[in-house]
């Protein structure tokens, strides 16, 4: 007999099989109460960090959720497919690899992979051999998109100290 903490991990799914990813995943039972306490804990991060990493501009930060190995990346957690050109991205998360983090590695998981977001265009640059002329007009789109980012930030964080302007 599987208790249903440990079947939940499997997915239900054999060794080998793709998952499907789970966008919305109810209450009806145990294995669905754990999955979506992982959706809360992820999102719960990305709640804290979204605005401190300036990611405010971004058009839209998406979700998908999977019980079992993200296809082509079965050792993560956590991938991210950036959209650059349109200023959104989408975090794909294996609910079974996340049950067994800390709190402070999910964090760092969750972080590492919302710093991706502004690495996007060079990535793809890189991975697509573009000329030096392209590239730099990449690399100049991520140095702007980074200034957007600190820009948008100073604009919208509450200061939570007592220095001056210049401080």
């Amino acid at each position: 007999r599987q208790d249903s903490a440990r079947w939940w991990r499997c997915g239900g799914l054999q060794r080998g099989r793709q998952a499907r990813p789970r966008h919305l995943i109810g209450t009806s039972g145990g294995a669905d109460a754990l999955a979506e306490a992982q959706q809360v804990r992820v999102m719960a991060i990305y709640g804290r960090w979204g605005r401190p990493l300036g990611l405010g501009y971004q058009r839209a930060i998406t979700f998908s959720w999977y019980r079992g190995a993200i296809p082509d990346y079965e050792q993560a957690a956590l991938v991210v497919d950036v959209y650059w050109q349109y200023k959104s991205a989408r975090i794909k998360v294996d609910l079974c690899k996340v049950v067994d983090l800390t709190d402070a590695d999910l964090e760092w998981a969750v972080v590492h992979e919302l710093c991706h977001v502004f690495l996007g265009g060079l990535v793809d640059a890189h991975r697509l051999k573009v000329d030096h002329d392209a590239f730099r007009l990449i690399e100049e789109h991520t140095a702007s998109t980074l200034a957007q980012a600190m820009l948008w930030l100073r604009e919208h964080c509450t200061r939570t100290t007592g220095e001056d302007e210049d401080g």
